[in-house]
C-alpha cells in the first residue's frame, strides 16, 4: 500500500511483540486491538467495524482463548456468545 497510512502500532521488547498492538484499516480506523506478552496474545482482544462499532471481544491467556467470547452486529446487538 503506498498511501502512507499507518497500518499498525506495536510495542516490542528484546525482539518480541510485548504490549499493545493496534491495527488500522486503509482509512485510519482501528480494526483490532490486543495485548501481547513475549509475542503471544494475552488479555482482552477487540475487533471493530469500520464505523468504529465493536465487532468482537475475546480474552486470551498465553495465546489461548479463555472465558467468554462475544460477537456483535454493527448496530451493537449481540450476534453470538460462547465460552
Amino acid at each position: 500500500m503506498s498511501s502512507g497510512s499507518l497500518l499498525s502500532s506495536e510495542e516490542y521488547r528484546k525482539g518480541n511483540l510485548n504490549g499493545e498492538k493496534i491495527t488500522y484499516d486503509q482509512y485510519g480506523n482501528v480494526k483490532t486491538k490486543g495485548n501481547y506478552v513475549n509475542g503471544t496474545l494475552d488479555g482482552k482482544f477487540y475487533s471493530y467495524y469500520s464505523s468504529g462499532a465493536v465487532e468482537e471481544i475475546a480474552s486470551f491467556e498465553n495465546g489461548r482463548l479463555i472465558g467468554a467470547y462475544s460477537n456483535y452486529y454493527e448496530n451493537g446487538r449481540l450476534k453470538q456468545q460462547g465460552r
